[in-house]
């Protein structure tokens, strides 16, 4: 049995894997390494620790698509909204300050978090997820024609494929042949160089009951140097005056930016000291969680946006994953199915591939 591994556990991963199970029969074993302790990466949801049903996304907040992705996903949107995991809401008229860009666009929320979507497409593909498993180095075996995957704490295991969806600036952090073959194709190298991502920090103030809050918004976004955008979680969700109140704050991207160093607890503070101007007379909250997001969203893709790039076809080493397309929920589904029909062929061995994704 041969071994895949994946690295990340995001959105791409997740329908990579879910793509590529009908192809494999047994006769492949993936397996998800992932640095975190919990999966999804900017698509994970938070738990307030006092209260389970409480929770709050503190990345992706919700999905847009356009009239192109809705036909051209529509077996994703559909079954995602039998399972009650997406719900088309119409967020213009739910959100402070915020401005229809384009005519025909859709919005979704997640009901029961942004997370249980990833965890949808892993239970689906019967995945095998490992956590803080923290890749350092993938170094090319021979004569076996294997990748050895070294993590942070020693360990060594080997792989007969490796698919790399995790951001681009920690992929060139990755030491061994991995490293070799990208300082080797001057254009790969330089391309990957010159993606951008913004930074920003993610705040989550969870109670252990209802509130009442002197606001009549879900959500809003704020011309603010500091905090760009606030959700009450539990009204987005519409989950009923008896929920538990959860409220995420994120700040401006040129915020992120400057402080994206420094000390988290003093960046904490900063965050905290400004929100009874938006948020007066808010309660001290039961639970307080905040998130660094130094690679939130990709600001200059991957030259021409392939969706993948095949670094080694034998054995098989590729990249991908939203730097490679576009840093939306749309992006990170074309990637992973770009990513899927490339690995084809190392599932199309000894059997023909299922025709539905």
């Amino acid at each position: 049995m041969s071994r895949v591994l994946l690295v990340g556990s995001g959105l791409t991963s997740a329908v990579t894997a879910y793509t590529i199970r009908p192809m494999y029969k047994n006769k492949h074993k993936i397996i998800v390494y992932e640095r975190a302790r919990g999966m999804g990466g900017r698509m994970s949801t938070t738990r307030n620790p006092n209260r389970p049903e409480c929770t709050a996304d503190l990345g992706m907040q919700y999905i847009t698509t356009s009239p192109r992705y809705t036909e051209i996903h529509k077996t994703f949107y559909e079954d995602l909204q039998k399972e009650g995991l997406l719900k088309l809401v119409p967020i213009p008229n739910l959100l402070r300050g915020y401005k229809t860009r384009k005519p025909g666009l859709k919005y979704y929320t997640a009901p029961k978090g942004v997370g249980a979507v990833v965890k949808y497409f892993f239970n689906k593909s019967d995945t095998d997820v490992k956590f803080e498993k923290d890749v350092r180095a993938l170094d090319l075996v021979e004569p076996e024609k294997q990748w050895r995957v070294t993590l942070g704490n020693g360990e060594v295991e080997h792989f007969d494929t490796v698919l790399i969806t995790i951001p681009i600036p920690e992929i060139l952090q990755l030491n061994g042949t991995i490293s070799d073959i990208i300082q080797e194709s001057k254009d790969i190298h330089q391309n990957l160089k010159e993606v951008r991502y913004s930074s920003r920090f993610a705040l989550g103030l969870f109670f252990d009951y209802p509130i009442p809050l002197e606001v009549d918004y879900s959500g809003g976004y704020f011309k603010d140097r500091t905090i760009r955008y606030i959700s009450i979680e539990n009204r987005k969700r519409n989950l009923g005056e008896n929920a538990p109140t959860a409220i995420v704050i994120h700040t401006s991207k040129t915020f992120g930016s400057k402080y994206v160093n420094e000390d988290i607890n003093a960046v904490q503070k900063m965050i905290m000291e400004r929100i009874p101007e938006f948020l007066p007379n808010l309660p001290i909250p039961s639970y307080v969680k905040i998130q660094k997001w130094q690679f939130s969203q990709v600001v200059k893709p991957y030259k021409e946006t392939p969706g993948y790039v095949v670094l080694k076809d034998k054995p098989l080493l590729i990249l991908a994953g939203d730097g490679f397309a576009q840093s939306t929920f749309d992006g990170c589904i074309t990637s992973g199915l770009r990513l899927a029909d490339r690995s084809r062929s190392i599932f199309t061995r000894v059997f023909k591939p299922d025709p539905r994704p």
